[in-house]
């Protein structure tokens, strides 16, 4: 990431949207790091352009507690969004690749699979490369899925984890988002003086 840009230099295109808490509770910034605590069931923050389409997502992820995070991509709202991530499931090493839709926010793309565990108190990252219809997710540059009949074509970027009883932080740095040419669209946190629960369905408790 040395040929980044730093972040006080960077500003994101005009007339993109507040970020936005689809389900859950709000975020909050503790120095460079996006950093959410406590609540219990879904959180989801989605950030940038609802017009993104071939991009590379990236950032840096660090959890406490059980579980780890997943990435939304291709977000229009609750009920059009992809998911994808590791960590999932009680036994915490099953991968999965799904999208929301308008009967469910979880329905497979394809079958979860066991995969890499992300330990616990370490930073890794996690990296989503989209083009067309097509998709590669990697953590730690290790590739989890490749795919390529993805059910949406454009939205948001976000992140999302499943917090039990409040147990689990996480927190995220180093967020880029770049376009196919490798542009930098978005370099940093995103702004959370409008981080308001907006979505339709606030506060849902969707089990993992």
């Amino acid at each position: 990431m040395g040929d980044d840009p730093p972040l006080a230099e960077f500003v994101p295109t005009t007339g993109i949207p507040p970020p936005q808490v689809l389900f859950g509770s709000p975020w909050h910034i503790e120095g460079d790091q996006l950093v959410h605590a406590g609540g219990d069931g879904e959180q989801w923050l989605v950030f940038g352009d609802p017009n993104w389409r071939d991009i590379e997502f990236t950032y840096e992820f660090f959890v406490q507690g059980r579980n780890s995070i997943s990435t939304l991509f291709h977000v229009t709202g609750p009920s059009q969004a992809t998911i994808w991530g590791t960590g999932w499931f009680r036994q915490g090493n099953f991968a999965i690749l799904q999208h929301a839709n308008n009967t469910t926010l979880f329905d497979p793309l394809v079958r979860a699979k066991p995969s890499i565990s992300t330990q616990q108190n370490q930073w890794h990252t996690a990296r989503t490369l989209i083009r067309h219809r097509s998709v590669q997710c990697f953590v730690n540059d290790f590739l989890v899925w490749e795919f390529d009949q993805l059910p949406y074509s454009h939205g948001r970027v976000g992140l999302r984890f499943w917090n039990r009883e409040g147990d689990q932080t996480v927190r995220v740095r180093n967020i880029h988002v770049k376009d196919g040419n490798g542009e930098i669209l978005w370099y940093g946190l995103p702004e959370l003086d409008k981080n308001e629960c907006t979505g339709r369905q606030c506060g849902a408790d969707t089990a993992n």
